[in-house]
């Protein structure tokens, strides 16, 4: 996580002052580990991010590659549920939202 800010810090500095980092996504999650809950536990705690639900590890996920088949086409059935501006709420930035008064 550390890393990934560094990175955020540089281009910031290099390209895009406005970049922010809203919120975290975890993925190939592991609910059963105390390891993995603990690291999403220390994320919001350490670096005050919000943290999105897990994508949990899968074993279509983790085939399809080795199938030369994309996740969506090897997962038949899975539902995928984005992320919303009203489940984000306040963590999306106005302008997302509608609300920076700009009727252009």
């Amino acid at each position: 996580m550390g890393q990934l800010l560094d990175t955020v810090a540089d281009i910031k500095r290099l390209t895009n002052r406005d970049l922010r980092v809203l919120r975290v996504l975890s993925t190939l999650y592991d609910s059963r580990t105390l390891h993995a809950r603990e690291v999403l536990d220390d994320i919001n705690d350490r670096y005050g991010l919000a943290v999105q639900p897990p994508i949990s590890r899968s074993v279509p996920f983790a085939e399809a590659p080795a199938a030369g088949r994309s996740v969506l086409s090897t997962a038949r059935g899975c539902v995928v549920r984005w992320p919303t501006a009203s489940s984000m709420g306040s963590a999306m930035p106005a302008s997302f939202r509608g609300e920076d008064g700009d009727k252009s």
